[in-house]
C-alpha cells in the first residue's frame, strides 16, 4: 500500500459579513466539509470548540460533502446545538491517514477560521480509530481529547499522550477489528495513569458508532476538556 500525502494550501476566507454555509473544501490537496454552528461568524472574535472526524476505509477518496451525514459529523451539533466547528477531512484512496498530513490540515485551519486551540478535539472510527490513536501519538500537543471508535494503535507509543484524555469505543462482536485492539490500548494508558474512558457495547459489531455518537455525555465530557489543563 502507498502512503501519500498532500500540503494543505491555505485560501483566503470570506469576509465577515458574507453568511457562512456548511460546505466542501476540496482545492485543497487533503479536502474537508466543514460544518459551521448556526451562530458562527468568522471574525467576531469568538473562539470555537473544533471537532475533527476520521472516516473509515470505506470513504477514501469520496467526495467531501458525502461526510455531512455521517454520525460522527452531524450530532455534534444536533447534541450539544451551536457549539462545535466539525471537520471531516476525505483521506485519499487507497492510502491510510498520515498523521503528519492530518497536522498540517489543523495547522490550515487554524488560519482560516477562529478555532479555540485549547479545545481541538479528534475522533474517527474503524480506520479513522487507528487514525486517532496514530495521532495522539505523533502530535499530543495538538488535542484536549481523542475519541478512538473500533480502532488500535501501537500500545508502546502511549506514554506520548499520556495527559490527553480518550474516551474509546468498541463493539464486543466486531468481526473486523476485535475488541482487544481497543483493550489493548485502554490498559496499557490505565497502567500509566493516563486519562482514559472505555465503552465496549456487549451486542454491537463494528458499528459501536451509531451509538457511540448518540451518547449525549459525549459532547458535555469533551466540552469538559481544555489543552494543558487537568481532565475533570
Amino acid at each position: 500500500m502507498q502512503t501519500i500525502y498532500g500540503s494543505v494550501t491555505p485560501c483566503a476566507p470570506p469576509p465577515e459579513e458574507q453568511p457562512l454555509t456548511s460546505h466542501a473544501v476540496t482545492a485543497a490537496p487533503l479536502p474537508y466539509w466543514i460544518e459551521f454552528p448556526q451562530s458562527f461568524r468568522l471574525n467576531a472574535g469568538r473562539k470555537w470548540p473544533t471537532l475533527i472526524f476520521l472516516h473509515g476505509a470505506g470513504q477514501r477518496g469520496a467526495p467531501p460533502a458525502e461526510l455531512a451525514t455521517y454520525e460522527g459529523v452531524c450530532l455534534a451539533n444536533h447534541y450539544r446545538p451551536d457549539t462545535f466547528l466539525v471537520i471531516a477531512p476525505v483521506c485519499p484512496v487507497e492510502t491510510w491517514w498520515v498523521p503528519r498530513a492530518i497536522d498540517e490540515l489543523v495547522t490550515t485551519l487554524i488560519a482560516r477560521y477562529p478555532v479555540d486551540e485549547s479545545r481541538i478535539f479528534l475522533t474517527g472510527m474503524s480506520m479513522g480509530g487507528y487514525g486517532c490513536w496514530d495521532m495522539a501519538a505523533a502530535y499530543p500537543e495538538r488535542f484536549a481529547a481523542i475519541v478512538p471508535l473500533c480502532g488500535g494503535g501501537d500500545p508502546a507509543t502511549v506514554a506520548r499522550f499520556k495527559e490527553v484524555p480518550v474516551w474509546a469505543f468498541q463493539g464486543a462482536r466486531d468481526d473486523l477489528v476485535p475488541k482487544e485492539k481497543s483493550r489493548t490500548m485502554v490498559e496499557a494508558l490505565q497502567q500509566i495513569g493516563g486519562h482514559v474512558r472505555y465503552t465496549e457495547y456487549p451486542e454491537a459489531d463494528h458499528n459501536c458508532w451509531t451509538p457511540a455518537y448518540h451518547t449525549a455525555e459525549l459532547y458535555d465530557w469533551l466540552l469538559q476538556q481544555v489543552r494543558g489543563t487537568p481532565a475533570p
